[in-house]
């Protein structure tokens, strides 16, 4: 494996891989932090970290003098009431030679909430640079949607569930945004703008189960329905 075959641009959110979660009973390889090295330039690797499945991050880096690393995982993302698993690296190069201890951590609300310690992992720079610059971070899709939240701000349902023709989003208040409709294989369906005072059509689905996204200004929101 070569550096080349790392060319890493940023993601937006990619919520839904949905059959694990429909289908339960999946199991996942531990969460894990380890590198890359060539010559002066590492690659930090976070794999199947779980998290918000709204999560947009953006990796932020700190070289004190010490040849301590420290990594942020800064959550830019609308929050959203699942958790998904994510692979997330960063890319760092023209590093001085040295030992160097990184130590990982995940930032919420873009870098204004709480900060969690991760992880540590250490590399060694034989071949040093003068001055580090990040290349690149990378978040992969979302490998499945391991859980849903019933601790969303809003109460939010929908009925009928199970339906036939349509639906209909109940909420206490005024809600609007954008509404997805996914398969099991994670299609989107049906994409529309909506509000909860207006009857959803899904007349032309098939039988069987679907999931609903709400992406509001509120947040994201996820409910399963079943077309009958």
């Amino acid at each position: 494996m070569t550096f080349e075959n790392y060319k890493y641009k940023h993601m937006k959110r990619i919520l839904l891989i949905i059959c694990i979660m429909l289908m339960g009973g999946a199991s996942y390889a531990q969460e894990s932090i380890y590198t890359e090295v060539f010559g002066d330039t590492v690659i930090i690797h976070h794999n199947q970290v779980q998290r918000n499945c709204g999560a947009l991050y953006r990796i932020d880096y700190e070289l004190e003098d010490d040849f301590l690393l420290n990594i942020f995982e800064v959550d830019t993302g609308l929050p959203a009431y699942c958790l998904c698993i994510f692979d997330l690296s960063v890319t760092l190069n023209d590093l001085p030679a040295g030992t160097y201890t990184a130590n990982i951590y995940d930032v919420e609300d873009g870098g204004a909430g709480d900060t969690t310690f991760c992880g540590t992992t250490e590399f060694n720079i034989l071949n040093g640079g003068f001055i580090s610059k990040k290349l690149s971070d990378f978040q992969s899709a979302c490998y499945s949607v391991s859980d849903i939240s019933d601790a969303s701000p809003e109460i939010i349902s929908i009925s009928p569930n199970p339906c036939k023709n349509e639906f209909k989003i109940n909420c206490d208040r005024t809600l609007f945004g954008q509404l997805c409709i996914y398969d099991l294989s994670g299609k989107c369906l049906i994409k529309k703008e909506f509000n909860n005072k207006t009857v959803k059509e899904v007349g032309s689905l098939k039988s069987g189960v679907y999931l609903l996204k709400l992406i509001t200004e509120q947040g994201i929101f996820i409910e399963k329905i079943i077309k009958e």
